[in-house]
C-alpha cells in the first residue's frame, strides 16, 4: 500500500466514524426533544454517552491507521513503497497454457512477484479490519490469524549468507558524574554470526481439473496453501536449530525466564507472563508480543479466581487478550506449556532471498492414474536474531516452581 492509498483508506475510515457519530447525535437529540419528560440531566447523560462513544471510535480509527502505516512500512522494507507486479490470479492466468500443456514428469515453474505473493498469502481482504454495523458503528475486528513473520522486521537479501553482529552481553551503565570525574563507560559484547539462507517447501496433491482452472486454483491456494506454508515458516522462525537445513530460531537462543526480579505470592500463569514482560523491560527493551500455544491461551482465558471470576475478561468481551499491555498471540507452532515474550520488532529480522516459487508437475505414474498433479510451493529466507536478551522463554511449570522458590 503506497502513501496515496494509505491516505485514501484513512480518509474513508475517518468518514465512517463521522457518519457514525452524526447518526448517534441525531438519534440522541430526537429522543430528547420528542420525550416531553426529558430532563436536563437526561440530556447531559446522553451527551456524555455520545462523547464517550466518539472517543472510543476515534481511538479505534487511530489504531487502525497505525496498523495500515505499519503495513506500508513493512512493504517498503520488502522492496519499495508499493508492491510491484501483478496479482496472483493475473500471473497464474498468464501461466495457465504452460500448465495445461506440460509434459509428464516435467515441471512448470515460475516465481511470484511481490504483489502476487502478498495476494496469495493474504487473499483479497485486509486482515484485522474494523467491521461497520448496520448503523455505521464500528464494533470490532475480524478474528484473523497472526504469524511470527507478521511481528518481525522485514528485509531483502541478495546473497545466500549474511554476516551480522549479535549482542551477547553489556557492561556498565550511564550515571551522573561531577566535573573532573571520569565518565562511566558502557560497552556491549558482540559475536559475529554467519546466517545462511534456507529453503522452506510444502507440496499438495491436487486434481488436474483444479490446477487447470485459474480462478479455482488461485482460490484454493489462498484458502489452503497460504496457512500451510506459514505454519512451516512459524516452526522454523521459532524453533529452528540453525543446522544445515534449518533457520536460526528465536526460542533456542532466547533468554531463560528469571524469577528473581519480582516476588509474587501464589504465582499463576498470568503472573509468569507479566514477570517475563518485566524481564524484557529490564533488558532495555519493550515487549511487543507474547507467543503461546492456542490451548494454553484458552486455559489462561478460562482461569478463574476463588470466587469464580475470570482473571482475563477477554473470554467474555471478545477483545484481544493481553498481559501488561502486551498482546498475546496464538501460534500453532508453539509447543504446549511454553511461552515466548519479546521485542520482536527489534530483536530479530527476517531476510527474504527468494520469494514464493510454484512448481507444478506429474510426480510419477501414480499421479497420472489418479488424475492428480503435484504442486510445490517454496520460499528461501534467513532469520537474524540480533538481541537474545530481548526475548524471554520458559515453560509454565518450571517458571511457576522458580517463582514459588523466591516468593
Amino acid at each position: 500500500m503506497d502513501e496515496k492509498e494509505l491516505k485514501e483508506a484513512a480518509d474513508r475510515l475517518k468518514a465512517e466514524v463521522k457518519t457514525s457519530i452524526d447518526l448517534a447525535v441525531k438519534q440522541a437529540v430526537e429522543a430528547a426533544t420528542t420525550d416531553v419528560k426529558a430532563t436536563a440531566e437526561d440530556t447531559q447523560k446522553a451527551v456524555e454517552e455520545i462523547k464517550a462513544n466518539a472517543e472510543k471510535q476515534a481511538k479505534e480509527i487511530n489504531d487502525r491507521i497505525d496498523e495500515m502505516a505499519t503495513a506500508a512500512k513493512r512493504a517498503k522494507l520488502s522492496g519499495g513503497s508499493e508492491l510491484e507486479g501483478k496479482s496472483f490470479l493475473e500471473e497464474y492466468t498468464e501461466q495457465i497454457d504452460k500448465v495445461k500443456g506440460r509434459e509428464r514428469g516435467k515441471a512448470v515453474e515460475f516465481n511470484l512477484s511481490a504483489k502476487a505473493a502478498v495476494t496469495m498469502l493474504t487473499g483479497a481482504t485486509l486482515p484485522g479490519r474494523i467491521i461497520p454495523t448496520a448503523t455505521g458503528a464500528l464494533v470490532g475486528r475480524e478474528n484473523a490469524f497472526q504469524h511470527v513473520r507478521d511481528l518481525i522486521a522485514a528485509g531483502n537479501l541478495s546473497s545466500n549468507t549474511l554476516t551480522y553482529p549479535r549482542a551477547i552481553g553489556q557492561e556498565g551503565d550511564p550515571a551522573v558524574t561531577a566535573e573532573g570525574v571520569k565518565k562511566p563507560q558502557m560497552s556491549f559484547t558482540f559475536e559475529e554470526v554467519i546466517g545462511t539462507v534456507k529453503k522452506i517447501p510444502v507440496y499438495f496433491k491436487l486434481s488436474t481439473e483444479l490446477v487447470a482452472d485459474a480462478p479455482a486454483f488461485v482460490s484454493y491456494m489462498q484458502a489452503q496453501a497460504a496457512e500451510a506454508i506459514k505454519d512451516v515458516e512459524d516452526a522454523e522462525l521459532l524453533y529452528g536449530d540453525n543446522t544445515s537445513t534449518h533457520l536460526q530460531g528465536i526460542y533456542p537462543i532466547a533468554t531463560a525466564f528469571d524469577a528473581s526480579g519480582i516476588k509474587v505470592d501464589a504465582p499463576q500463569r498470568i503472573d509468569i507472563l507479566r514477570m517475563a514482560v518485566a524481564q524484557v523491560r529490564r533488558a532495555k527493551f519493550r515487549a511487543t508480543a507474547i507467543l503461546m500455544n492456542p490451548d494454553d491461551v484458552a486455559a489462561l482465558e478460562l482461569t478463574k479466581d476463588a470466587e469464580g471470576r475470570y482473571l482475563l475478561p477477554t473470554v467474555l468481551t471478545g477483545t484481544l487478550p493481553n498481559v501488561g499491555r502486551v498482546q498475546i498471540v496464538e501460534v500453532d507452532a508453539m509447543n504446549e506449556g511454553e511461552f515466548l515474550v519479546g521485542a520482536f520488532d527489534r530483536g530479530a529480522q527476517v531476510y527474504e532471498r527468494e520469494g514464493l516459487t510454484i512448481r507444478i508437475f506429474d510426480q510419477n505414474e501414480d499421479d497420472a492414474i489418479k488424475n492428480l498433479v503435484t504442486v510445490v510451493l517454496e520460499e528461501r529466507l534467513m532469520q537474524a536474531v540480533y538481541r537474545p536478551a530481548s526475548f524471554v522463554k520458559g515453560t509454565f511449570d518450571t517458571a511457576i516452581a522458580a517463582a514459588n522458590a523466591v516468593a
